[in-house]
């Protein structure tokens, strides 16, 4: 019996530290509620009430799917159009002998690139519809713009 409260084994450590983690959590729920022998004046809110596990499953799904859309949908989406783009100016501008010495010659009887998004780069919209001016000086700031 010596040898065994001697020894320190994983088994034992991890068993004490859920017995005190245990007793903290209970000391922490007591002290919250404000209970005693005679009865509790608050109650303890219950994290895994099912309306509270739906809705942060439900939280958590949306911040995933945020994450991705953002970091990789997105960029993905707008690198394949601008990659289709210029496979589709490659295939238009070559001769027959390079689309099939690239191998590219499948892809200029198959207008698959109609639905492709448009690329968008910086001064892909560079024409707007002049705002009506609103006063003396917006019209002067426009007059001297154009």
């Amino acid at each position: 019996m010596e040898k065994f409260l001697m020894q320190e084994t994983p088994e034992k450590v991890v068993a004490l530290l859920g017995t005190a983690l245990a007793s903290l959590f209970m000391l922490f729920v007591v002290t919250s509620t404000n209970a005693s022998f005679q009865g509790q004046e608050l109650s303890f809110p219950d994290p895994f009430a099912p309306a509270k596990v739906v809705s942060m499953l439900d939280n958590a799904a949306h911040g995933y799917s945020q994450f991705v859309a953002v970091q990789l949908v997105r960029p993905g989406a707008q690198s394949y159009a601008l990659a289709a783009d210029n496979i589709r100016w490659v295939i238009d501008n070559s001769d027959e002998a390079i689309l099939t010495y690239t191998g590219l010659k499948p892809l200029a009887a198959v207008d698959a690139f109609q639905t492709v998004p448009k690329p968008q780069v910086a001064g892909a919209f560079t024409s707007r519809q002049p705002a009506p001016p609103t006063s003396l000086i917006d019209s002067l700031y426009s007059f001297l713009i154009k």
